[in-house]
């Protein structure tokens, strides 16, 4: 459990301080498959899940060539583009591997030494609408560019706290989602 009466230090920084962010492979569409890799798109990217189902999953034939765009467990997904920005992140599940990164969609993956996954998704999920709101831009449909996903300022503690605090906050996210589907 987390000692919430322990003084924790906190330190200001930026999202992209610790996290390694990448953005999408721009895929030619009319080169999707149907069978394959899954496509991460951003209609994929919904308010705290992914969206896999055969309506919105696009697939590509093979990873060949495009490794640094295949994902891996617990990278955090945030959308760049659409009337959702900020509110339409995902954390990816070993479950929906393998899937390849398309364009327009950031991949954030922790780096270890520096932050924790659940810490960093549980930071996304408290604050990146607001600071989003005042960054996205004003067009027909909104956008956001990776240095604004980089820039998004956030206060954390160190390592060891991150944890704690990130899988605690997991594990009540977990519960919480258990409930739910016992119960409606």
């Amino acid at each position: 459990m987390i000692r919430f009466f322990k003084q924790i230090t906190w330190e200001q920084r930026k999202f992209g301080d610790g996290m390694d962010l990448l953005t999408g492979y721009p895929f030619e569409s009319e080169k999707f498959s149907d069978n394959g890799i899954n496509l991460i798109r951003g209609m994929n990217v919904k308010r705290g899940y992914l969206d896999l189902s055969n309506s919105l999953c696009m697939k590509w034939k093979s990873s060949e060539g495009l490794e640094k765009y295949l994902l891996e467990n617990e990278d955090i997904l945030i959308q760049m583009d659409g009337a959702l920005i900020g509110k339409s992140y995902a954390k990816i599940k070993e479950t929906q591997l393998p899937a390849l990164l398309v364009q327009r969609v950031t991949r954030a993956r922790a780096i270890p030494e520096k932050s924790n996954s659940d810490f960093m998704y549980q930071t996304i999920q408290r604050d990146f609408l607001k600071y989003i709101i005042l960054n996205k831009t004003d067009s027909a449909i909104p956008h956001l560019s990776l240095n604004d996903i980089r820039e998004f300022p956030i206060r954390v503690p160190n390592l060891e706290e991150q944890k704690k605090i990130g899988e605690y906050f997991s594990n009540l996210d977990n519960l919480i989602t258990l409930h739910q589907r016992l119960y409606f």
